[in-house]
């Protein structure tokens, strides 16, 4: 049997040791939160017609994805209206200049989003716990095909 040098191991093993998991939740007190319904006011308010018992319920997490020192916005809308068979409206969203624009939109039954430490066009490539792989490009993330 053949030894590994102990370097090579931990370059294995840490491959993804800058990964940062983006864990959503939902803190109706986070100033994040009113963010999210101002911009996304008319859906939720079409959300909020339905004839449902269901709440709707709004993750939330921020982030700083391409290193400007200014936090993007990773939400996630819990309800019928936002739902469908693959999954709920997950949403990232930046500011530029006095508004909130969509950089990223997936329906996913993932809550949970890894934010990589590999940088492509200036982003941190995200990965969902599915395995899908989103890099940015131009002005928007892209899933990448496996």
């Amino acid at each position: 049997m053949k030894k590994i040098p102990c370097i090579l191991l931990t370059l294995i093993f840490s491959v993804n040791a800058y990964a940062e998991i983006i864990t959503l939740s939902s803190n109706d007190e986070d100033k994040t939160i009113s963010i999210i319904k101002k911009t996304f006011a008319y859906e939720i308010n079409e959300a909020k017609s339905l004839q449902t018992k269901i709440e709707l319920e709004i993750e939330v997490a921020q982030i700083d994805l391409n290193n400007d020192n200014k936090n993007e916005i990773v939400a996630r809308f819990l309800h019928p209206y936002f739902c469908s068979r693959y999954g709920c409206k997950t949403i990232v969203i930046e500011r530029k200049g006095d508004s909130w624009n969509i950089i990223l939109s997936n329906s996913s039954s993932e809550s949970d989003i890894e934010a990589q430490d590999e940088i492509f066009n200036g982003y941190r490539v995200l990965t969902f716990f599915n395995g899908s792989n989103w890099k940015y490009e131009t002005s928007h993330y892209v899933r990448q095909k496996p």
